[in-house]
């Protein structure tokens, strides 16, 4: 016998949040509709995740918003799809939502659309819900959304979005599949200018420095490099690999 934690709307339209016990998952259901509700999320709980929390131990977690990962497109354009599907076959949306938020394997969007369901239940509007979410729903998937709502086709603009998403993704691949040569290059470059001030100059750097000669401006410039990077090499490389990850993050 499990523990089931369900939320189900009323045919009032209100929710209702409990917990039951069945043999297993079909049972829970059944349960649930024999109250006369709608289940919209069931969740098994084992004896251990019920119990209360020792004392002393932190209520939360939270999250830094700006730490937090954002939604792949790929992640997305499934999310829509399946709403979209849900809603043109006549489920209502609180149920649709609660559906997709318990298959959900993102995190981030999970969270998300729980919150986005608990405010629409409570008479917010996708638009609205929506918009609190700029990490998982960009502005332009807002806007869309919210033009489906305004003019009764939320579906039809749903369908829209998805394929919207499904070509930036296709147009992302593409980009990908074009730098990626360029990419390369560019790294054995980088790779073969270290080799070069670290292990190559500084050999030269000691032999011209030892001629006691008037060296000619290129020369003393190389040299100047060598000693930077000699006495800074570690740092430079840390740099790079920051820049490097800054630059791919802000990209795709």
């Amino acid at each position: 016998m499990a523990t089931y934690h369900y939320r189900a709307l009323a045919a009032s339209g209100s929710a209702e949040q409990g917990v039951l016990e069945a043999p297993d998952l079909d049972d829970a259901i059944g349960q649930i509709h024999a109250r006369g509700l709608t289940p919209v999320r069931l969740e098994a709980r084992d004896v251990a995740a019920s119990a209360p929390a020792p004392a002393g131990a932190p209520a939360r977690s939270f999250t830094i918003p700006f730490l937090t990962p954002r939604v792949s497109n790929r992640e997305l354009i499934l999310f829509t799809r399946q709403l979209e599907t849900m809603l043109d076959a006549g489920l209502p949306l609180v149920a649709a939502l609660g559906m997709l938020g318990a298959q959900s394997t993102s995190v981030p969007l999970r969270e998300a659309i729980d919150q986005v369901m608990s405010d629409v239940s409570q008479g917010s509007t996708l638009t609205e819900a929506m918009a609190r979410h700029d990490r998982c729903f960009p502005e332009l998937y807002v806007s869309l959304v919210h033009a489906g709502e305004e003019s009764g086709l939320l579906t039809q603009m749903l369908d829209r979005v998805a394929i919207i998403l499904e070509y930036g993704e296709e147009t992302e691949q593409r980009l990908r599949s074009a730098t990626f040569y360029p990419l390369v290059i560019s790294i054995e470059l980088v790779i073969a200018f270290l080799v070069l001030v670290k292990f190559v100059l500084p050999r030269f750097a000691s032999l011209f420095k030892g001629l006691g000669a008037d060296l000619p401006l290129p020369t003393r410039v190389l040299i100047g490099v060598s000693d930077f990077f000699e006495a800074r090499f570690l740092l430079v490389i840390c740099g790079m690999v920051a820049a490097a990850t800054a630059l791919d993050t802000m990209t795709w």
